[in-house]
């Protein structure tokens, strides 16, 4: 059913667990990614690193995003 789908998981705070991966990589395989967004808080670069390897440990792909906070300036 995902069939030609290219889809990214967007893992909630802190590191994405490893059963929710896997089931993401049985449904989309090459197709999926792991978005790696900057949270803001210490230990970024480990968990960032960390969630990297694990998407390929599992053959997604890391997927580098911005974290758009606002629409337009005037809304800051």
């Amino acid at each position: 059913h995902a069939k030609g789908l290219v889809a990214a998981l967007i893992p909630g705070l802190g590191d994405p667990r490893e059963a929710e991966l896997a089931t993401f990589a049985d449904i989309f395989g090459r197709d999926g990614h792991v978005a790696l967004t900057h949270q803001r808080r210490p230990g970024e670069a480990l968990r960032l690193h960390r969630t990297a390897a694990l998407a390929r440990r599992f053959g997604l792909q890391p997927l580098a995003t911005g974290d758009v906070l606002y629409h337009s300036p005037d809304r800051r």
